[in-house]
């Protein structure tokens, strides 16, 4: 997860989604990625990836969830 936010905040946006699903595929109930993911999928306008990321939150971290609703473009 560190990883995906390093490029992130480098701008490499393409690779911190694919580090952050990596580590989701390996451990899928870190609710922090999945937020993380949830966000650089709104920045980048992919509406509908970030809904996927937010319904998961929900179950997991109802307050991620409100936190990354409100960041989701309508």
């Amino acid at each position: 997860m560190n990883l995906g936010a390093a490029h992130a905040n480098q701008g490499r946006l393409g690779e911190a989604i694919r580090q952050l699903r990596q580590a989701l595929n390996i451990e899928p109930d870190l609710a922090e990625a999945r937020f993380q993911l949830g966000l650089l999928y709104a920045f980048r306008g992919n509406r509908a990836s970030a809904l996927e990321q937010y319904r998961i939150l929900q179950t997991m971290e109802p307050d991620l969830a409100a936190r990354l609703y409100t960041r989701i473009p309508r």
